[in-house]
């Protein structure tokens, strides 16, 4: 009932409205500008309004109808999300480049030595990575550090000797001026994964929240190329 006011209100105004749009941080550091400038530039009759967290909470707030839309990771996990996806994106093992990971022959085994900064267990990426040991027969890594300010992990590397776990994307971004990043090339650490444009699959989205959603679809592999 709740969906059938809101529509019939966006009938008889003919506005546009608002788009409550959830992003995790990797997404929206590259994707949020240009989405920005598309929607001043082409439709300027679109509110937006974001928020930027970890996948389980953005999935919650999507579930709460806080959110319209999330733009994240492993939506198919919800029998409740319509997931689209439309970028796939690589998880490596990264170190500086004067690591004494690289001064020897790279193996799975030597990784166990080091400690990491790593996300919080509740992310899905830090659970595929701590599997991917388990599966190998190793510890798990030895957490140091553990943040979910994760736009942060990549500076911190540069300025210690501890390793991480991180979009290959951000060795490509990121301000190497002083102290490089480097992948550590390691087969069984290589995680695939696709960013998707997520929405309630039951329940009304407003012209504006299907125009956002479009644009994800049709132009999201471009924007995050930065083309």
């Amino acid at each position: 009932m709740q969906d059938v006011a809101e529509e019939i209100k966006e009938l008889e105004s003919g506005e546009k409205g608002q788009v409550k749009l959830g992003l995790v941080p990797t997404a929206a550091h590259h994707i949020l500008l240009p989405i920005i400038h598309i929607l001043t530039r082409d439709f300027p009759n679109i509110q937006l309004k974001t928020v930027i967290g970890q996948t389980d909470f953005l999935y919650e707030k999507l579930r709460e109808r806080e959110l319209d839309l999330v733009i994240g990771l492993y939506g198919e996990l919800d029998d409740n999300f319509e997931c689209v996806p439309f970028y796939q994106d690589t998880m490596v093992v990264v170190a500086n480049s004067s690591h004494d990971i690289f001064k020897e022959e790279i193996s799975l085994v030597r990784l166990v030595n080091f400690k990491w900064i790593l996300a919080p267990s509740s992310v899905m990426s830090r659970q595929w990575l701590d599997r991917a040991f388990d599966l190998h027969g190793f510890s798990k890594p030895e957490v140091q550090i553990e943040t979910n300010l994760l736009l942060m992990i990549p500076s911190v590397i540069m300025k210690t000797e501890l390793l991480s776990f991180i979009s290959r994307r951000n060795l490509e971004s990121v301000d190497t001026s002083k102290k490089h990043l480097k992948e550590v090339p390691i087969a069984e650490l290589s995680m695939d994964r696709f960013y998707n444009v997520i929405s309630r699959r039951e329940g009304y989205l407003s012209p504006a929240a299907k125009c956002l959603r479009d644009i994800f679809i049709q132009q999201g592999r471009r924007i995050f190329d930065g083309d």
